[in-house]
């Protein structure tokens, strides 16, 4: 054994050596922004009553001046089964509108259903909570993934000079490859019949990256 270890560091000594390997650098960070999904439902008998609905409860909601995704409306036929007739009969319309709120915090939210619930005493509306969670934003994301990209980097070079340090030899950085960041997907909040303002608790999420790297050391 003693023989051939003597003989791999002499051949180290005479060739290039290539090491390639990986590290892994892992963050926690709060998520920042909560996330509200709300759905809206309005029914009516003929199509402009729907959609008449529909604008007036998506005009209430522009007017809150919250940031939000979605407003599209979407109009489908209720329809009731005759069985005298044996066949489907059109019973009305419902038009339904989606939004996703992104907030710092849930306190915003209460306007929301505020708005909503004066509205339903006068629309012949239905509203519900998709779902509601905190998630960590865009801006912290990147912020957070430029900081795991640096701290890998400096892992990567001190592992280099370490290399040179154990095989007496010059080895430098060849070739970085970063993966993409490995970050949880949201929980999945299944439809809540409620109507309230929900109170999910905030939590800290992990973001990880994997870096492989090349060294070749002469």
């Amino acid at each position: 054994m003693l023989r051939f270890n003597l003989l791999l560091l002499f051949f180290s000594f005479l060739f290039s050596l290539t090491i390639e390997d990986s590290v892994l650098v892992r963050r926690w960070l709060e998520r920042d922004t909560y996330v509200l999904g709300i759905e809206v439902r309005a029914s009516a008998k003929d199509e402009i009553g729907a959609l008449r609905a529909l604008g007036e409860v998506d005009e209430s909601i522009r007017g809150l001046s919250l940031p939000y995704r979605g407003g599209n409306f979407v109009l489908v036929e209720k329809k009731r089964w005759d069985p005298k007739r044996r066949e489907f009969e059109r019973v009305g319309y419902e038009g339904i509108v989606r939004y996703t709120f992104t907030l710092k915090d849930p306190s915003p939210q209460e306007r929301v259903f505020e708005t909503l619930s004066s509205l339903k005493e006068k629309l012949p509306i239905s509203y519900r909570v998709l779902f509601a969670r905190y998630e960590l934003s865009e801006r912290k994301r990147e912020e957070l993934v430029s900081e795991l990209k640096r701290e890998a980097v400096e892992r990567i070079l001190e592992n280099a000079r370490r290399a040179s340090s154990i095989f007496s030899k010059k080895c430098e950085v060849e070739k970085v490859v970063f993966s993409s960041p490995r970050v949880p997907k949201p929980p999945v909040v299944m439809p809540l019949s409620s109507a309230k303002a929900p109170k999910p608790e905030r939590e800290d999420e992990a973001v990880e990256l994997s870096v492989r790297y090349t060294l070749v050391c002469r």
